[in-house]
């Protein structure tokens, strides 16, 4: 394995992960442009002829943003269960495949890339390269998503909470008669009362609360390998091919999946590094200084 290869791959990964944050800030963004141009009377009124021309630009942006978010965390992922697979099993990164990925980055990318920095070794375990290392290495990371997983759909529970609870006191003030006392009495205008409805229908049925059902199947998924790979580290007899299987099993579990926020892993990281610290030195065996956190991903997906 060439130490130089790895991390030219891992800092790829990490460049294509960001990029696909920024895309998917996009798709938000113009999903709420379009809420807010096509909710509010006043909106559309003011833009007059324009209204559909822009609606329609805002439905492409947000196609577009989603289909370029996805393809850089396509490739994000992929270089990322190559630096795992031979971080852990010692194995050379293919020259084939790390100069298709050197070609496909764009100068962007490249230039990204070259300032991606790592402190802490990417991994906790002190272990050889071994199918054990391998095994070690996907069980923390499964264990870190399956936290992060689990918090982040939390905060969308939350966020959707909020939000609906919001819309229904502004649906409810506009429904009330009028007060009896004038100063008592809080008009609520037909673009409020419209732009509630509108936030209220998006935060129920896409946005927050989708990503929250999808948080939880990446949690639950990220939980079955990290049980999975804790079962093969207690048989004491890890073979290769057995290694590799647990590795795409969690390829699999995390594809689609959205995308860890890098500041709520930035928040998270000392706790969980002195969590998972504790695990490995009772649990697997191997006594490791924690790491840097190695979660597959660190930014957000599109709603």
């Amino acid at each position: 394995m060439t130490t130089e290869d790895v991390e030219r791959l891992r800092r790829l990964g990490g460049a294509h992960f960001k990029l696909s944050n920024g895309w998917a800030t996009s798709v938000t963004v113009a999903q709420l442009s379009a809420i807010i141009v096509g909710a509010v009377p006043g909106i559309r009124d003011a833009l007059g002829q324009w209204t559909p021309l822009l609606l329609l630009a805002l439905a492409y942006l947000t196609a577009l943003s989603r289909a370029v978010a996805d393809r850089h965390k396509g490739r994000g992922d992929t270089a990322l269960r190559q630096v795992e697979i031979a971080d852990g099993l010692g194995r050379k990164i293919d020259p084939g495949a790390l100069a298709d990925a050197l070609d496909d980055a764009s100068p962007l990318v490249r230039w990204m890339a070259e300032r991606e920095r790592r402190d802490q070794p990417y991994f906790a375990s002190t272990l050889p390269p071994s199918p054990a290392r391998l095994v070690a290495n996907v069980r923390e990371s499964a264990w870190w998503t399956k936290r992060l997983a689990g918090d982040l759909r939390a905060i969308e529970f939350w966020k959707v909470g909020v939000i609906v609870a919001a819309g229904l006191l502004v649906l409810r003030a506009a429904t009330l008669p009028p007060s009896r006392t004038p100063a008592a009495s809080i008009p609520i205008s037909q673009d409020l009362v419209e732009l509630a409805t509108a936030a209220v229908l998006f935060f129920l049925t896409q946005g927050p609360l989708r990503r929250a059902g999808e948080y939880g199947a990446l949690r639950d998924g990220a939980s079955r390998v990290e049980q999975h790979a804790a079962s093969l580290a207690r048989t004491g007899t890890i073979t290769d091919a057995g290694a590799l299987e647990l590795a795409h099993e969690y390829q699999i579990a995390r594809k689609g999946s959205p995308l860890v926020p890098t500041m709520w892993w930035r928040l998270r990281q000392r706790r969980l590094n002195a969590l998972w610290k504790e695990v490995a030195a009772s649990d697997l065996g191997d006594a490791s200084s924690a790491g840097g956190g190695p979660t597959h991903n660190t930014s957000f997906s599109a709603p």
